[in-house]
């Protein structure tokens, strides 16, 4: 059984440990004067848990997690979608679930830290073409989660100096990073005891004679700033590096939006278009879905947000204005589609016991379109010259 360790009160300037072997491997304080056994066992389960954190980069790990969470929430809204031959979707289950994974993977096995750290990064770049990066906002999330893992670090101590440093934090009222090299951590251990190897074991002598061992040190971790920074930096340098190709339309995204918005559009040609008349997943009214490879003139995204104490915000997508977009495996509700002219080609209506009833076209070209679409998806969206506005209402 391991050595345990009990911290009592005491009327000296300095506090005394003392030590025994208990039946469970828990951190107990002694009880105090005044202090109820209910409160003492708050207080103690308080300070396992406080101790459990200390020894894994919980912070990371949360991050991760959040992280993992919003990525893998763009390509659930379209998991219908994921079988259909040649969809990317699952590439957006797939890296949303591994930085989730590596979350968890830090916070039960935080020696692999370093590792999970760095494979978080590299996914989270990923996401932004599999998934948007989940809206930008799961990418920050795994850059800055993956950036903390690299940058932990575990200094092992006994438990006892562990206890001891939780509470005196929690004693003063706030929270304060430290740095233990071998003296502080030889100060930490003593503080008015003398410490001595015994056995190859770290022993801690107090002042009535009595000796403990601590047989297994435990590893309370801590963040070196400047890896962090660095690594943070670093990542942000490659993402940014990232964004400058997506709008000379050197780069490919795979497009997932599942919330309402408006599409307007110069002109908007549709190849190899099958459409199917259904339910509406968003508003379930009938709706036509319409499957294919679009080109896009000068194509705006819009979509209004309604904002706490700001207001109405308009976020609206600009792109192909100077070159054409394109999105190729787009799928699209086009049940509120006008346009001041359309031209299709080789037209052909199909009933089908499978699949109900289906248009296919070899080319749909429509003019100053404008669609207002509960959700539109593209397995591949090449975007020249896109920008971002925003403007209040």
């Amino acid at each position: 059984m391991r050595p345990f360790y009990t911290l009592r009160s005491s009327q000296k300037s300095n506090q005394v440990y003392s030590f025994h072997r208990p039946s469970a491997s828990h951190i107990a304080v002694q009880e105090a004067p005044g202090i109820t056994h209910q409160q003492q066992s708050n207080r103690t389960k308080w300070l396992g848990l406080r101790l459990w954190l200390k020894q894994r980069p919980a912070l990371g790990s949360l991050l991760l997690l959040l992280a993992g969470l919003f990525v893998l929430w763009e390509p659930f809204n379209f998991r219908q979608y994921v079988f259909i031959p040649g969809s990317t979707l699952w590439a957006g289950f797939l890296v949303g679930g591994l930085i989730f994974l590596m979350g968890l993977v830090q916070l039960f096995q935080p020696s692999y830290s370093l590792l999970t750290g760095a494979l978080a990064i590299i996914f989270a770049l990923v996401s932004l073409f599999v998934a948007l990066g989940g809206f930008g906002v799961g990418l920050i999330l795994g850059l800055v989660g993956g950036a903390y893992a690299v940058a932990w670090k575990s200094i092992p101590m006994s438990r006892a100096a562990a206890q001891r440093l939780l509470l005196a934090k929690q004693k003063r009222g706030k929270q304060k990073q430290f740095r233990l090299g071998k003296q502080s951590l030889a100060s930490a251990l003593t503080n008015g005891s003398s410490s001595a190897l015994q056995n190859g074991s770290l022993a801690v002598q107090q002042g009535n004679g009595q000796v403990g061992t601590a047989q297994d040190s435990i590893a309370v971790g801590r963040i070196t700033p400047h890896i962090f920074w660095f690594t943070l930096s670093a990542s942000l340098v490659v993402f940014a590096g990232l964004l400058s190709l997506i709008p000379s339309g050197a780069l490919a995204l795979a497009v997932n939006l599942p919330t309402p918005f408006t599409i307007t559009a110069d002109k908007l040609i549709v190849r190899n278009s099958r459409l199917f008349i259904g339910r509406s997943r968003a508003f379930g009214i009938p709706a036509a879905i319409t499957f294919g490879d679009i080109e896009a003139h000068n194509i705006r995204i819009t979509k209004e947000v309604e904002l706490p104490v700001v207001g109405r915000v308009v976020l609206t997508l600009t792109a192909g204005k100077n070159a054409p977009a394109f999105l190729n495996g787009s799928r699209t509700d086009i049940t509120a589609l006008h346009a001041g002219n359309a031209q299709i080609t080789n037209q052909v209506a199909t009933i089908q016991a499978e699949n109900g009833f289906q248009i296919t076209a070899d080319e749909e070209v429509f003019t100053n379109a404008t669609i207002k679409a509960p959700f539109a998806s593209a397995d591949s969206a090449t975007l020249p010259g896109l920008t971002l506005t925003v403007t209040r209402e």
